[in-house]
């Protein structure tokens, strides 16, 4: 055995409390480790220690008695866990070319000072459009497109041996080309963005072109910017703003902002430089050259002369338009390119409805052919005449309000243009009278001191010839273009009728100039008498030799036939009246009351309608004092049984089901039924319109079951009330 060399040694715990002499070297057991004495330091430093039973598996470098270097077969190891020493390597040319900050577990690349990272890489200012320097990441692939490395950002989740990582985001640089060389001029690279959601996805790239990508790897528009997804812009105040600037951002050509605007509502403007030129409100309301729309659109220009809104279509026979569309209806205002002519189109109903041609003509519901105003509409309907003029009276904007006066004043221009114009027809509507004037009436206007009226022989005679005037002095001439007295009637002036005055007394002549004078015909003094009937007068008023008088015929009505109309005041003291798609009607003024009274030979009135200013009410006599022999009706629901109510509809109105009651059917309340079942006429009614074997219908008020239905709804109430006191008992018993 070759000679040995033995030092004193023990157990780490003995090293901790032994000094030993300056420059001893003792074994630490424990350890395997030598370790250097100072004669001052308890422990001493250990120097080198190997482990492992029969072989050396690692070697440990220390100072102060603590791990400073291991070496082992997988790993080499600086510090040993929570030291506090730093671990520096020189360069060339950089003292601090790698730097550990043990202390603050942090890493310096050309500084050991100021490191506030993980990783703080410090290196000298390179030139402008340099890749090189600084960091930079080589991918080992030297041919082919789309070849990169990425800085990926990764978290773990789990702990121990089931700890896996996920990746969370990545920038990589990666190639366009198929380029071998970085540096030469044909070589393109792109930055690639990326996050992770289920997979990883690309978010963003910069092309080697500049151009910015996000949502989307299309660079065919050529943008610098190219979105595939919503953008926003995010300030806490202070207006956040999106900037177009053309030229330099020092001094720039032209500058448009988008941008939210907190001091005015936070409206959203574009602005050239500071000037708002478009505003969206927070009602959704859009201004150009306001700040403050009052409209979902509202456009503002102080020019008196500069045109607002311009709508251009430059093609041949184009149609430009603005469409106006709601939920059921759209029309378009523009231009008819057919004609050049200004138009509203009905687009639902496929309808030109308002025409402005390049003459000037106004048309509605077509197109102008001889006036300047034309309106094509028959008034077929109620609501839609051809034409209806005015508004409330006294207001000039149009007001139309119910139960307020009205009034339309026509006219035409003066001779004077500076004078006002002359009254042509002026229309007023009140609540007692609708009124017409024709040549003045109105303050507002200049009176006509002629009125002339003409008619012609055929369809397409132009001009006419007059047939009537009434002149400055009022005096009215028919046939004639001076008349003599207030109305005259001439045939040439042979023939004619005049009406005159004197003294109180109005007379009515007629004359025959190569015949006799004058001679009253029908109004003689201040008396009107119906002298004979004329059977040919059927539109007017007509008193036949009988004393009936008829209005708008010449015989008695026939109620119930087709197409009648008109009224008769018969001497026998009947009143007929019929009328088409219209209504009779009856009123009552001052105070609310009877309009219609019911009486009976013997017993006097017997019911009427009444109204008031809201109701009506149909009455029947029933005043105790007309009444004997009263009872109560105690058989309520037994007579209720009786009655039938069925659903049927009339013979003459097949479409419409009804509920009521057959009359023959109704036994338990006689007097609810007038007339007999099956009965016939057994006589002509000429002036009921009946003829012998004519059906006579039965006929039933309703009304009259109604104290039936009080009684049995009482008795009915009477026993729920009883059988709710028994329940009641037995719930509580």
């Amino acid at each position: 055995m070759p000679d040995q060399l033995q030092l004193r040694g023990g157990t780490t715990t003995e090293h901790n409390s032994f000094t030993g002499a300056a420059r001893e070297v003792t074994v630490d057991t424990t350890k395997k480790t030598l370790v250097v004495h100072d004669g001052s330091q308890a422990g001493g430093t250990p120097l080198m220690k190997e482990s492992g039973a029969t072989a050396a598996s690692s070697i440990t470098l220390g100072t102060g008695g603590v791990e400073r270097l291991k070496l082992t077969s997988s790993e080499v190891v600086f510090n040993e866990t929570s030291t506090d020493t730093d671990f520096r390597i020189e360069g060339n040319g950089d003292a601090n070319l790698f730097k550990v900050d043990a202390g603050n577990d942090r890493i310096g690349i050309g500084k050991s000072t100021d490191i506030y990272s993980k990783l703080n890489i410090l290196d000298a200012s390179q030139a402008a459009n340099s890749r090189s320097g600084g960091l930079v990441l080589q991918c080992s692939a030297t041919s082919g497109a789309d070849v990169g490395v990425p800085i990926a950002w990764r978290h773990q989740i789990g702990n121990g041996t089931e700890a896996q990582t996920y990746g969370l985001a990545a920038i990589c640089g990666r190639k366009e080309n198929a380029t071998y060389s970085f540096d030469t001029a044909s070589s393109k690279g792109y930055l690639q963005f990326c996050t992770t959601s289920s997979s990883g996805a690309e978010r963003m790239r910069i092309t080697s072109d500049g151009m910015v990508l996000i949502g989307t790897t299309d660079s065919g528009l050529g943008s610098k910017l190219v979105v595939d997804t919503d953008i926003s812009v995010i300030r806490s105040s202070s207006d956040p703003t999106l900037n177009f600037v053309l030229g330099s951002a020092s001094s720039p050509t032209k500058l448009y902002r988008f941008i939210i605007d907190d001091s005015d509502s936070d409206k959203f403007q574009l602005r050239d430089l500071n000037t708002a030129r478009i505003t969206l409100d927070s009602s959704g309301n859009v201004g150009i050259g306001t700040t403050s729309p009052s409209g979902q659109l509202h456009v503002k220009n102080s020019s008196v002369s500069d045109t607002k809104i311009i709508l251009e279509s430059n093609g041949t026979n184009s149609y430009p338009a603005f469409r106006v569309t709601n939920d059921a209806r759209s029309y378009d205002l523009g231009i008819n390119g057919a004609t050049d002519s200004f138009r509203i189109f009905d687009v639902t109903a496929n309808s030109q409805r308002i025409t402005l041609d390049t003459t000037g003509r106004l048309a509605i519901n077509g197109a102008g052919t001889k006036g300047m105003l034309e309106v094509r509409a028959s008034g077929g309907a109620d609501d839609q005449l051809t034409a209806v003029f005015g508004a409330n009276e006294g207001t000039t904007d149009g007001t139309l309000t119910n139960n307020a006066d009205k009034a339309c004043r026509l006219g035409v221009q003066h001779y004077q243009t500076a004078a006002k114009p002359f009254a042509f027809l002026v229309g007023a509507s009140n609540n007692t009278e609708n009124s017409l004037s024709i040549g003045g009436s109105t303050s507002l206007m200049n009176g006509a001191n002629l009125i002339r009226f003409y008619t012609t022989s055929g369809t397409t005679t132009v001009t006419g010839t007059e047939r009537m005037r009434i002149d400055s002095s009022g005096k009215v001439g028919i046939g004639t273009t001076s008349p003599s007295t207030k109305f005259v009637v001439s045939n040439a002036g042979a023939e004619g009728l005049e009406v005159s005055h004197s003294s109180g007394t109005v007379e009515l002549s007629g004359y025959n100039r190569s015949g006799s004078a004058r001679s009253p015909v029908g109004i003689v003094g201040q008396t009107f008498t119906v002298a004979t009937g004329n059977p040919s007068l059927n539109n007017g008023l007509f008193q036949d030799s009988s004393g009936d008088i008829h209005i708008g015929r010449t015989d008695t009505l026939q109620l119930g036939a087709n197409n009648v109309t008109g009224i008769n005041l018969l001497g026998a003291g009947r009143i007929l009246a019929s009328s088409q798609n219209s209504q009779s009607e009856f009123g009552r003024q001052g105070s609310d009351g009877e309009v219609i009274r019911f009486a009976c030979q013997g017993t006097g009135n017997v019911g009427s309608i009444d109204v008031t200013t809201s109701s009506t009410s149909y009455n029947t006599s029933s005043d105790y004092r007309l009444k004997e022999n009263i009872t109560a009706i105690s058989d309520g629901i037994t007579r209720l049984k009786t009655l039938k109510p069925s659903r049927f509809n009339f013979k003459v109105d097949k479409d419409k089901t009804v509920d009521g009651f057959l009359a023959h059917e109704v036994t338990s309340v006689p007097e609810a039924i007038s007339g007999t079942k099956d009965e016939v006429a057994t006589e002509d009614n000429e002036l009921a319109g009946v003829k012998k074997g004519d059906p006579i219908y039965q006929k039933i008020d309703q009304s009259k079951l109604v104290p039936l239905l009080t009684a049995a709804l009482q008795e009915a109430v009477a026993k729920i009330e009883t059988l709710e006191t028994k329940v009641a008992a037995l719930e509580a018993a």
